[in-house]
């Protein structure tokens, strides 16, 4: 199993599960672009303080540039948000880069005999193409998006606490 520093990662994988929920609201119109924004400058400095941590002193360049995927996926949603950006292009064909990134990631996790992580890295990846087919693309998959998103909050909720939190109890 790659070990990435697994309570972090539970942590991590909890905040983003929020989050993930939290941005299904806004795509809804139910919860305000503020509070979203807000909680995504929150999400995202969570994991640039644990991406350093990473690389400083587990010396894990692995992990690192895995929780830079994130934390810079949440600053730029709430850049767009709060700056009030007409069109959400950029993070949309920044969401193709990570939606690439995700399968080496995947790869890896496959490689080294963790399943539920591999499958959560294309989880990941289908849900960054998603961002992409609807902001760089601008193709009409709105509903399909946000039902995605909160699937994927939901599961990974439960992996967080399940694959990564309960072997620490």
């Amino acid at each position: 199993m790659i070990e990435f520093a697994d309570p972090l990662t539970g942590v991590n994988m909890l905040f983003v599960a929020f989050i993930l929920w939290v941005i299904a609201g806004n795509l809804r119109g139910k919860t305000g672009g503020k509070e979203t924004g807000y909680l995504c400058i929150l999400v995202g400095a969570l994991n640039s303080v644990t991406a350093l941590y990473l690389l400083i002193a587990a010396q894990n360049p692995l992990g690192f540039g895995a929780f830079l995927l994130f934390a810079f996926t949440y600053f730029y949603f709430a850049m767009d948000i709060l700056g009030g950006a007409d069109t959400f292009t950029g993070l949309g064909n920044y969401a193709l880069g990570v939606a690439i990134t995700t399968i080496p990631y995947a790869i890896l996790y496959f490689s080294a005999g963790d399943v539920i992580m591999g499958i959560v890295w294309l989880a990941w990846g289908q849900l960054w193409f998603v961002f992409y087919l609807a902001n760089g693309l601008k193709k009409n998959v709105a509903k399909f998006m946000i039902a995605d998103t909160y699937v994927v909050a939901v599961a990974q909720f439960i992996i967080a606490i399940c694959h990564h939190m309960f072997k620490y109890f």
